[in-house]
């Protein structure tokens, strides 16, 4: 048998009989045309209006039609009962006038002949209307303009909003007395010109003919005379025509020919051209202007503006033809005539046909002109010094060209002297002098070895010339230049020779050696054996030796200084050799080194040090072994690593310096590293769910995360935690060293506030912490804690509970069951647990604040009583008390009125109350709860005994005992029985007989109140 138990808190009401028909309800206007419909909360009457004249109206609907302005009475008669209502029927307003369609920003103002109404758009977004009544088109689309006149009735009409034509295209600038045509891309409209003495523009075409300068507006509009698109068009002035002047023609070379105009207007510029292209601008000036004189052939025109884009071509143009020159051609033959030499001529490199070629001396014509032949012309020799030059004269054009000139003087041949001087001289000596015997004043002397000048020439002195010292082998010449081509060659010549030195051998050996050390050796790297080599130190004789044919020694030498070797073939030739040797005497040196540290040898914990070595006497290349504890562990001149407390740092330098002693130096230093014991604790504080943190070790702090801290940087906090978090401190102590330290604060709680208007102290209250199964509804208690004090309330805490679904429940401890006073509450505010609010725990912070209900018992002679048992059923050996139960005496408002403990006989009782209707609930967390029927207290009857209930620790329920208790069930075929019937307070469903299946019952008017719930449990 599958039982069904339904609780509902609710009200049942009686469907009654009206005696007489309700009123009339429906509209009061109806417009001319338009429909009403009246309505009378009393069904079957029938609908009549009078006078039919102004409106009609359905028998049966109640629909009334507006036919006529006037005032009409609606009539609604059921039976001999009858309603009456007044009906206004109103005329509707004029019609609209505006235009049928408009553009987008087109605007109209439209008129209705019925006066004081308004007017509206049905898509404001296509057809707007200002507050004085202006209609704007606002976008493409149509919509439906309304008129509604102050009766309330509307006229409409439909306005389209057409796309604004696009923008006239075409050219708006335009010359006088030139056309430009304009366009636009919507077809059908009509072209319009503001200003035609301007411009004027066919109506038609769109053609534009500029008539006077200035700007006009141009209008295209479309035939709804709403839509339209405008542009200005300019008009630039023409200049006046006037003609051209000047011209001619002229020869090649000569300033060239003026072009001018007759007259010019001020305002206006004036370009001159050559074919096509530009040769200059000029402004006008009221006057004939001039551009200037031209020198290049062509024709000239010119081109006016008015300072606009329309230009204007003068009358007429100046033809200028350039004549060519003769061909220039190359004059020469000048120079100087020696004495007793014979006469130079002169000789034109080409000639012309049609050309004449006058030869001219210091600007003097000598004899006739000649005629070009079209090959060089040659004059006949002459001894006559001068300038000379040619004159082309063209026999038509009679232009002319200079043929250049040649200059012919006339010189004396210079006096012949003797060359002096010469012979042989040592390799790499400074040579020998070359002399002349003598010399003449004013004539030049150049020295020729062969026939390579040598040096620059001298100038004659009246006396000897010296030539200088001169090295280079050969035979020496001298020619005489008087400054002109009459020179001449001296008498004789003289030849220079060079000697051999000795082959020079290197100079090998020397260098330095240390103080008490026997010397070094010196040499050469060869000789000769036909010479002797002399040793000296500085310019003192130290030894002399032959030469062998191979290297020499000269020995260990001891004595410091620069030692240099002199060979002598035995002539005046003797030479020294290459280079020298320096022998020195080096002190002996003795190296140190010591480390420097960065950055120093007193740092931080895991701080890296790079330590330096720094080397006294270390040489050019010193090397470098560091030893940490005196194990090898690099090489260098730098060592970096993160040194540990109490390290040794060493390193060996060993030296290359010359002469040191010993060749090694070591140093060391000791490392003193500072770690901070930095520490720190999370301390919960007593109350309130906050936890202090405290850091210790450091003058300064920093927090990791800082996640609910109000100082991160402070060595103290308190935070509330929301999660279980690790936080860790970075403390800095007063060296400026760093160091760490790890805590986890526990943010796994279960926490709230208790509300009650009672002045709190710590332990007034039990809280219980109880586990819910959502899923099979199963709970259980785990915790129990009593409240501590903060801020002023009542404050519990539950840590570290593992994640799942949990209640609350607190209870007064100080309350007296039975009385006036606060009963046991569930979070957020219930009695019972199945309507407590659910707290998901996901191992983080929740919160769940319990508002403790309030029950006042209103005194009087009442007395309620009853058991609650545990078991199988009553009477039987399964039977047993339920002790300890919580049960709620409950009104009729579903509000707790008090509460009661089961004793240890399962018995309660609730006595002193007030007479009148109560519910009995007994709660515990593990059950669900049908309370008991609706229990009466009144005059005569305030006792209510036996009111038991049956607690099914198999099933999880709390039932009454006997539902057969409750009057006037209703029963089915199918053994569903409901009671009571009628009922203001419980509802009862038992379903048997049936294992599955549905069943329809049906609960008029019901109204909700208290704490109304729905169970359903399977028996």
């Amino acid at each position: 048998m599958k039982h069904l138990n339904l609780t509902i808190l609710a009200l049942l009401l009686s469907l009654a009989t009206f005696a007489q028909v309700a009123p009339i309800t429906g509209p009061s206007t109806i417009c001319d045309g338009y429909t009403g419909t009246m309505s009378d909360a009393t069904p079957g009457g029938t609908w009549t209006i009078s006078p039919m004249s102004y409106a009609a109206i359905g028998a049966t609907t109640g629909v009334v039609t507006g036919l006529a302005p006037g005032v009409a009475t609606v009539t609604y008669t059921l039976g001999t009962y009858t309603a009456t209502h007044m009906v206004t029927l109103e005329a509707l307003p004029g019609p609209i006038t505006c235009p049928a369609s408009i553009c987008v920003d087109g605007v109209f103002s439209p008129t209705d002949p019925t006066p004081g109404g308004t007017w509206s758009s049905s898509i404001v977004t296509v057809l707007s209307i200002s507050g004085l009544g202006y209609v704007t088109g606002v976008s493409p689309g149509t919509a439906i303009l309304t008129y509604t006149a102050i009766t309330g009735c509307s006229t409409f009409t439909t306005v389209t909003v057409d796309p604004a034509p696009p923008p006239i295209t075409g050219s708006l600038v335009v010359c006088e007395y030139s056309t430009t045509t304009l366009s636009d891309a919507t077809p059908g409209g009509v072209w319009a010109s503001s200003g035609p003495t301007t411009a004027w523009i066919g109506s038609s075409t769109g053609i534009a003919t500029g008539v006077g300068g200035g700007t006009t507006t141009i209008t295209y509009m479309l035939p709804s005379g709403y839509c339209f698109a405008t542009a200005v068009l300019t008009v630039n002035p023409t200049s006046a025509i006037y003609t051209v002047t000047g011209g001619g023609s002229f020869c090649a070379g000569s300033a060239g020919m003026a072009v001018g105009i007759t007259n010019s207007d001020i305002g206006s510029t004036y370009t001159l051209y050559n074919g096509g292209s530009y040769v200059t601008t000029v402004a006008g000036t009221g006057s004939a202007i001039s551009f200037g004189t031209m020198t290049t052939g062509g024709t000239y025109t010119v081109v006016a503006n008015a300072g606009t884009s329309c230009a204007a071509t003068m009358s007429g143009s100046a033809v200028i033809t350039v004549n060519p020159a003769p061909a220039i051609y190359i004059l020469s033959g000048g120079g100087t005539v020696c004495s007793g030499g014979p006469g130079l001529s002169l000789v034109l490199s080409g000639s012309d046909i049609g050309v004449t070629y006058q030869l001219f001396v210091s600007g003097i014509a000598l004899g006739l002109a000649v005629t070009g032949t079209g090959a060089p012309i040659t004059w006949p020799p002459t001894t006559m010094a001068g300038t000379y030059s040619v004159i082309a004269t063209n026999t038509a054009t009679s232009c002319t060209a200079a043929m250049g000139s040649a200059t012919i003087t006339t010189g004396t041949t210079p006096t012949v002297y003797s060359i002096t001087g010469g012979g042989s001289y040592c390799s790499g000596g400074s040579g020998v002098h070359v002399n002349l015997s003598n010399s003449t004043v004013g004539v030049s002397y150049q020295l020729y070895n062969g026939g390579s000048p040598v040096g620059g020439a001298l100038a004659g002195t009246a006396m000897m010339l010296d030539f200088g010292l001169e090295t280079a082998v050969g035979t020496y010449t001298v020619v005489a230049n008087p400054g002109t081509s009459c020179s001449t060659t001296m008498s004789g010549s003289v030849t220079v020779s060079i000697s051999p030195f000795p082959t020079a051998y290197a100079v090998t050996g020397g260098g330095s050696y240390c103080t008490g050390g026997s010397g070094v050796a010196v040499g050469l790297s060869g000789s000769s054996s036909t010479d002797v080599y002399t040793l000296y130190n500085g310019g003192t004789f130290v030894s002399i030796i032959s030469g062998t044919g191979s290297a020499l020694s000269f020995g260990t030498i001891s004595a410091a200084g620069t030692y240099t070797v002199m060979a002598d073939e035995g002539s005046s030739c003797g030479t020294y050799m290459t280079g020298s040797a320096i022998v020195s005497i080096t002190s002996l040196v003795v190296p140190a080194v010591s480390i420097t540290a960065s950055p120093g040898t007193t740092i931080c914990s895991g701080a890296v040090v790079a330590f330096s070595a720094n080397p006294t006497s270390g040489g050019i290349s010193p090397t470098y072994s560091w030893t940490v504890g005196g194990t090898v562990v690099g090489a260098g001149s730098i060592y970096s690593y993160i040194p540990g407390a109490g390290d040794v740092i060493g390193v060996t330098m060993t030296s290359s310096a010359f002469c040191a002693s010993p060749t090694t130096a070591t140093s060391s230093v000791t490392m003193t590293v500072i770690t901070p014991t930095i520490t720190a604790t999370a301390t919960p504080l007593f109350c309130g769910g906050g936890v202090d943190l405290t850091a210790s070790g450091g003058v300064s702090y920093s927090w990791s995360p800082i996640t609910g801290l109000l100082c991160p940087s402070c060595g103290y906090d308190t935070l509330y935690p929301s999660a279980t978090t690790i936080y860790t401190v970075t403390g800095t102590d007063g060296t400026g060293c760093t160091g760490t330290a790890t805590v986890t604060v526990d943010g796994n709680s279960i926490s709230g506030y208790i509300s009650y208007t009672g002045t709190p102290s710590a332990g007034d209250f039990t809280i219980w912490l109880v586990q819910f199964n959502p899923i099979d509804s199963s709970i259980l208690a785990t915790d129990s804690t009593a409240n501590c004090v903060y801020n002023g309330m009542p404050y519990y805490e539950f840590m570290d509970k593992p994640a799942g679904n949990y209640l609350v429940k607190a209870k007064l401890n100080s309350s007296i069951p039975g009385t006036t006073g606060y009963a046991p509450t569930y979070g957020l505010s219930s009695a019972t647990w199945d309507l407590a609010a659910t707290i998901t725990h996901a191992a983080s912070a929740d919160s769940m604040h319990i508002n403790m209900i309030y029950g006042t018992v209103p005194a009087g002679p009442g007395f309620v009583a009853g058991y609650v048992y545990a078991g199988a059923g009553k009477n039987t050996s399964g039977d047993a008390p339920a002790p300890n139960l919580t049960i709620y005496l409950i009104n009729t408002s579903g509000q707790i009125v008090t509460y009661a403990i089961t004793g240890t006989d399962g018995s309660y009782t609730f006595s002193g109350i007030a007479e009148g209707s109560y519910y009995i609930y007994p709660e515990s967390y593990k059950y669900y709860t049908t309370p008991s029927a609706l229990v009466t207290l009144a005059p005569g009857s305030d006792t209510a005994t036996a009111i038991n209930f049956k607690q099914h620790n198999t099933l999880g329920t709390i039932t009454p005992y006997d539902f057969t208790k409750v009057p006037q069930p209703v029963i089915n075929t199918t053994g569903l029985s409901i009671y009571p019937n009628p009922t203001t307070g419980n509802l009862n469903i038992l379903w048997t007989n049936q294992a599955t299946g549905s069943q329809l019952a049906q609960v008029f008017k019901v109204l909700f109140i208290g704490i109304g719930k729905i169970f359903g449990l399977l028996c």
